[in-house]
Order: structure tokens, then sequence, then C-alpha cells
């Protein structure tokens, strides 16, 4: 039931709900309070009624029993005052008069009232009344009335603002939810151009937020989607053309099939063999964390041995690459392999980016909880607007479509970033550009071993 019910229509059916109900509630304790008072009012009006009643008896009677003339009497008193009146001795064992007819009476109320003559106590008159009579209060009767259709009539006119005002309230929350709904559906339709406004409370308020960093999100995956196609039809077309071209003119005998031809057709289908390669180890990478090999490793040994093997690749480019000493021992619980993937990767990016004449620097400290490495060069550096995005997948900063030198999709530092997340830790940069970058690299010293 609830599921079609509209928000607006939720909301008010609620809050109508809880208003009536306090409504009621207060109309009940209110009504309840008033019989209380009209009934304090009544008793206190009956003794004095039956103090009345009393002065007029025992001004004409004596100690009992009564002659007839005496019992005619309080019975005319009785009758005067609206009253069942009994008349008994002090002991209340003998009762010398009783007017009776007590027996109907719905709410019966009775007040006692000593006879005391010259300081001697002689009887006891008490005057019975029935509370919901209104022999002998008929103005009570009237304001209790009138006041019990006021409180009526008041009842109703705040029924109705509580309708209104829980009308008012339901559009005004429902309001923003209903204009996501109709932005959120315009979205599915393909116009992805309008912002969600930013009303409501505060919950509905993030909730837009989200939706709104959502579809910013979602803008930039399709961009980014699309990029992709161009350059990975790029990458895969060239080669392949190339390839299928130099076979064409060597099936039709205008090409001739020498080593040299067979060697640029090998290069092609090299290179789309490392286009697959690096794909595949993005893959392995997302699934890093699934497949880790924890043991433990000296991270200072690890990275000489790395960059024992960059460093030919860094002095044929005229670069300088360093380590940075620690002086404390920086032992950790990780997969060597994937640590080993991590920094060949790093040293691999920075080399790339670094001119001749360049400088790359590896650093590593640690303490008790964590392990920081950061990778410095004086490279071409990284635009601004390019930095929220550098560790996408298959993002470049180069958007002109064309190949890189080494036929790369630029997965490098996705891969990075997958196996730095599969170890559980974090990966930062900063760069400027044309000044080069500073990426930092924190993982934990304890990582849990695989069963």
């Amino acid at each position: 039931m609830l599921r079609r019910l509209r928000t607006r229509t939720y909301w008010f059916i609620l809050v109508s709900l809880t208003c009536a109900g306090v409504l009621v509630a207060a109309y009940m304790l209110l009504h309840a309070y008033w019989a209380s008072v009209m009934n304090t009012y009544k008793k206190e009006y009956l003794h004095d009624q039956s103090m009345k009643l009393a002065y007029l008896i025992r001004s004409h009677v004596g100690p009992g029993p009564l002659s007839t003339e005496e019992s005619e009497r309080i019975a005319a008193a009785g009758l005067q005052y609206a009253a069942s009146v009994t008349y008994a001795d002090p002991t209340g064992e003998e009762i010398w008069y009783d007017a009776g007819g007590r027996e109907a009476f719905a709410s019966p109320y009775a007040v006692d009232v000593p006879v005391i003559v010259e300081g001697e106590w002689i009887g006891t008159i008490t005057a019975h009344y029935d509370l919901d009579k209104d022999d002998y209060f008929h103005h009570f009767s009237a304001v209790d009335q009138s006041m019990r259709r006021r409180m009526a009539v008041l009842f109703a006119i705040f029924l109705l603002l509580s309708a209104g005002a829980a009308y008012a309230l339901s559009r005004r929350m429902a309001k923003p939810i209903e204009a996501g709904a109709c932005h959120a559906e315009a979205i599915l339709g393909g116009n992805r151009d309008l912002p969600v406004p930013e009303e409501g409370t505060w919950e509905v308020r993030r909730m837009t937020a989200a939706m709104n960093g959502i579809l910013q999100e979602f803008k930039h995956q399709e961009a980014w989607r699309r990029q992709l196609m161009v350059n990975v039809m790029h990458e895969l077309r060239t080669p392949l053309t190339s390839v299928l071209t130099r076979l064409e003119a060597m099936l039709d005998g205008i090409y001739p099939m020498s080593e040299a031809n067979l060697q640029n057709i090998y290069d092609e289908l090299d290179r789309l063999s490392r286009l697959v390669i690096e794909l595949n180890k993005l893959s392995e990478a997302e699934g890093a964390r699934f497949h880790l090999n924890v043991r433990r490793t000296d991270m200072m040994q690890l990275l000489k041995n790395v960059m024992e093997g960059f460093q030919f690749m860094a002095e044929e480019r005229d670069i300088r690459l360093t380590l940075a000493p620690a002086y404390t021992p920086c032992i950790i619980e990780a997969d060597r392999d994937r640590i080993t993937q991590i920094v060949s990767n790093m040293l691999s990016n920075a080399l790339k980016y670094t001119p001749s004449g360049g400088n790359v620097e590896v650093a590593v400290r640690c303490d008790a909880k964590e392990l920081t490495m950061t990778f410095t060069d004086d490279g071409i550096g990284i635009a601004a607007e390019d930095l929220p995005y550098i560790f996408d997948r298959f993002y470049r900063a180069d958007k002109s479509g064309g190949p890189h030198k080494d036929g790369g999709l630029g997965v490098g530092l996705s891969i990075v970033k997958a196996l730095v997340d599969a170890h559980g830790g974090s990966i930062a940069v900063q760069s400027e550009l044309g000044r080069g970058s500073v990426f930092t690299i924190t993982l934990p010293t304890s990582l849990k071993r695989e069963e």
C-alpha cells in the first residue's frame, strides 16, 4: 500500500494523523479536567445547600423519635432543596427519618451535618443528592453545556487548522523530493545538463548534492569513455591497418617479402601484443587484493634491486636516478611481487616523462605503523585539471588521441593505485606543469597473511 502512495500524500496522512491524535488526546484531557472542575463546584455548592437545609430542619425538630409534624417538616425541607434526607442519632444506629428514593441515583453524593442544640449533639442530618440531576444547579448545567460546545467548536477549528498545516508541510517536504525524482527521470531520459536543485531538509540537500556529484562524475566518465574509444580505436587501428596493408601488398606482389618488411609487420604485431598485456596487467592488479602472497619484506633491499634494473635506462637517457638512504630498518608485511610491480611502474613512469639531464629520486621513511615512499622527478609535470583523474583507468593527460611512443594506453598509474589499494594503502600526487611531480605512496607495515 505504501509503495503506491506519493511522498506528499504519505506525509499528509502521517502529519494529519499525528496532529489529530494530539488534538483528540488534548480534547479528552481537557474534557476530563472540565468534568472534574464541574464536580468540585457541584459538591461545594451542595455542601453549602446542605448546611442551609440542616439549619432549616434543626429549627423545628428535636431528638427522636420524631412526631408526624416534625417528619413532615423534614420532608418539606428536602423537597425545597431537592434532596433525599435522613435524620439519625449521633451514632447512626437509629434512623429517625428516611426519605428514601436513592436507589435510582446515578452519581450519589451525601453530606453529613451534625445537629447541635445548646452544645449537645442530638443527631445527624444527611442530605443525599444525584450529581447527574439538574434539579439543584440549573445554572451549573448551562455553564457546563456552553463550555462543552465551545470546546467542541475549538476542537473542530484546530482540527481544520492542523489539516491545513499538514497539507502545507507535506507539500514543502515533498517538493524537493518530487523535484529530485523529476530530474532523475530526466537524467534517465538523456537530459543530463540541468543539476538537481539543492533545497529542503538537511538530509534531502545531502541526497541532491550526492545526485549532482554522481551526475558530474557520470559526465566525466562519459567524456572519458568517448575519449577511451577514440584512443583504443586509434591504438588498435593504426597497427592493424599497417599490418593488413603490408600483407595485402605482399600478396599482390607490390611489396617484397623481405626481412625488413616482415620485421615491420612483426613490430606492429608486437605493439598490439603489448597493448593487450597492459590491459591484462590492469585486470590482474584490480583483482590483486584476493591474491596477495604476504611475506616479510625489506623495502630498502627491494628498492635497490628494482632500481638496479632501471639504472641502464636512466644512464641511456642521461637521467640521474638516486635512492635516498633510510636511517631506520624498513620492514613490512606485503606481497613482494606486487610491491616490485608498483615500484617498477613508478620508476618507468618517472623516467618516461623526465627529460635528458633531469633527476629522479626515491626516498623511504617508516615507523611502527606505516611506510611511505616518495618518487620525485623534475620532468614535464601534470596540469592541474588532469590531477584528479590521472589514476582513472585509461586516462591520459594527452588528449590528442595519438599513440604513445611506447604504444601504451596509459594504465600504469591505474595499476599502481589498484595494487596500493589491495595492500590497504594510499597514493597521492603533487605536481606543477613544467616543474615535475612528487608521488607519495603510503603502505601499512603489517598486513594480514592469506590462509
